[in-house]
């Protein structure tokens, strides 16, 4: 089966490639003894093949240009401008008023409170309980059970058996033929060549400039402060003219002069040299290599490969199926229901009833009675000094500066690109007057 469905595919393939080679160029063949009654039928015309003619023709192409203009630019620069402006500043003063203020102060007392406890009570009580006893006794039962038979049986089964036979059979193979042939190709070269261009260049110029700059310094300064200064002295009590005289320690305290070294920073002004790089635009004139591309016409063989169809023949072997009845013994197993009988033991449940004592705990409320600390909030007014800051508008003057935007126009070079065009004459191929004109009949010659 898998060798018939290879035959038909590549009969199938043979007919796609046999059938564009028949319908060329519009050559016709009309048979007499056509299915299709007198049809026209297309084949090949051996003798119309036609050589490809190249003719020249002018077209035009484009190239690249560059070329200079001058253009008008409006650049802005920056101007710094002082100017005078008003300002208002909210100016704090401070003075001390007296409010008059509320606090809350906590005080305490003792008073009487009760308070009721829970207290657990145990005691012992009868109680009547009832106990579940399992007792036992022998019964007969009987029960079915399945019990399997062996037997043996004839059965008649359908066997399919493969019969193989040999037959003759045929199939197309395409095979490669190749052949050289003569072309015309058309091969592009690199052609290049020297051309001036002016370019701007940016030349760096550095000059030196006086600049002013500030900075901080920290100076040292002594200033010297009283600071109070503790001490125990020893101070007489009591002088006894006849005896010894006690004394007793006193702290004193006295101020004391001590110097010390504060820095303060200062804002001092420095004047120093910088370099300062500005670029200037340079009109330069340089040479490159412009590479353009030429088209050149040439004959070389080419190596063409074609499908031809062979027809072959050979033997193969065909296997068909065929069904056989036969008769066959098959063991069966069969299932028979069997009753037996047997003695079990069946457990019953028997309630008894007894009296036994347990312990009951119950709760008992008790009173009870004691002191206990209370606290409470209570106002407190009084008048007290504090500081109240308020804000003054002041108005005041000064300078500031503004950098302003100024337009200045200039005229700078500027290159853009043009698409210049040229003509060229190349070789263009045309195909022969007798490639579509050849009709053949069944019985006539090859060409009209």
């Amino acid at each position: 089966m898998t060798r018939v469905l290879a035959a038909m595919f590549l009969g199938a393939m043979v007919c796609m490639v046999v059938a564009p080679l028949e319908a060329w160029a519009g050559g016709r063949r009309y048979a007499a003894g056509s299915a299709t009654c007198g049809g026209p039928v297309v084949t090949p015309c051996s003798g119309c093949a036609q050589p490809v003619q190249y003719v020249p023709q002018t077209v035009t192409r484009y190239r690249q240009e560059f070329q200079e203009r001058q253009v008008p630019v409006v650049r802005y620069h920056t101007v710094p401008t002082n100017e005078t402006y008003t300002y208002q500043v909210q100016v704090p003063v401070t003075k001390n008023v007296k409010r008059q203020v509320v606090e809350y102060q906590t005080a305490s007392k003792q008073e009487e409170h009760s308070w009721t406890e829970y207290q657990t009570v145990t005691s012992t009580e009868k109680r009547q309980v009832t106990e579940y006893k399992s007792v036992p006794k022998q019964e007969e039962y009987s029960y079915v059970v399945n019990e399997f038979v062996q037997a043996t049986e004839k059965r008649q089964v359908v066997e399919c058996q493969t019969v193989s036979k040999q037959e003759e059979y045929s199939w197309t193979e395409n095979q490669t033929v190749t052949s050289t042939e003569k072309r015309q190709v058309t091969e592009y070269k690199t052609v290049s060549k020297q051309e001036e261009f002016t370019y701007t260049e940016n030349v760096p110029v550095t000059k030196t400039e006086k600049r002013t700059r500030s900075y901080c310094v920290d100076v040292p300064t002594q200033v010297t402060e009283n600071v109070a200064r503790s001490k125990t002295v020893r101070v007489p009590v009591c002088p006894n003219p006849c005896g010894p005289t006690s004394y007793i320690c006193q702290t004193v305290t006295e101020m004391v002069p001590c110097t010390r070294t504060v820095v303060r920073r200062e804002t001092r002004t420095q004047e120093y040299e910088c370099p300062v790089t500005t670029y200037n635009a340079v009109q330069k004139k340089g040479s490159r290599t412009v590479y353009s591309v030429v088209p050149q016409t040439k004959e070389i063989e080419v190596q063409v490969a074609k499908i031809v169809p062979v027809t072959k023949k050979g033997m193969r072997t065909v296997y068909s199926n065929q069904m056989v009845t036969k008769e066959i013994e098959v063991p069966i197993t069969r299932c028979v229901p069997a009753t037996k009988k047997a003695t079990r033991t069946v457990y019953s449940v028997v309630p008894q009833t007894k009296e036994i004592e347990v312990q009951v705990a119950k709760v008992v409320p008790v009173t009870k009675k004691g002191m206990h600390t209370v606290y409470f909030t209570q106002p407190v007014t009084k008048e007290i000094e504090v500081p109240v800051t308020t804000c003054t508008l002041e108005t005041r003057t000064g300078t500031r500066t503004r950098m302003v935007c100024q337009a200045v126009t200039e005229t700078v070079t500027q290159r853009y690109c043009v698409m210049v065009p040229y003509t060229e004459t190349i070789q263009v191929p045309v195909a022969g007057t007798g490639m579509t004109g050849g009709v053949r009949q069944a019985s006539g010659t090859c060409c009209n």
